[in-house]
């Protein structure tokens, strides 16, 4: 693609799609090939309001974990296991756009806590705000000094 083609596709507003990951996708399209053969296709759609988004979660951890420990297959779909945390996350990401799923997220980390040098416990009570990145990452250095 020229600088001439890039520019166009930024000013029209289109997504670069060409800088995508073509491997990681093609494998998150086998993960999903997969789940259509062992349940139905669409079978995550058709029950979208059933599903926790909890357990989305958990499963694509469950993935990372594995890979992380290096078990790069999932033995049972033969697919690589970041393909799984891939298409997991991807499955929250659309449940949240359509507003469907139950959002079960956990709140006690949504709070911001009010200005304390050293928290007492990383576990303290906190009050209603939202966390700023920055305060969570200070709130994080805190709390593992201990």
């Amino acid at each position: 693609m020229t600088r001439v083609d890039t520019e166009f596709h930024k000013e029209s507003g289109k997504p670069p799609l060409d800088l995508m990951h073509f491997n990681a996708v093609l494998e998150e399209g086998r993960v999903a090939g997969y789940g259509a053969s062992k349940y139905s296709e669409r079978n995550w759609e058709e029950h979208a309001d059933s599903w926790r988004w909890g357990q989305l979660l958990a499963s694509a951890m469950r993935h990372i974990i594995a890979w992380s420990l290096r078990n790069d297959i999932d033995p049972e779909s033969g697919c690589h296991h970041l393909a799984h945390a891939r298409w997991n996350l991807g499955a929250i990401y659309e449940l949240q756009l359509a507003g469907r799923g139950k959002d079960d997220r956990s709140t006690m980390m949504s709070a911001k806590k009010e200005v304390a040098e050293e928290p007492s416990s990383p576990y303290q009570t906190v009050d209603p705000k939202v966390w700023e990145e920055e305060d969570f990452l200070e709130y994080l250095r805190h709390a593992h000094r201990k």
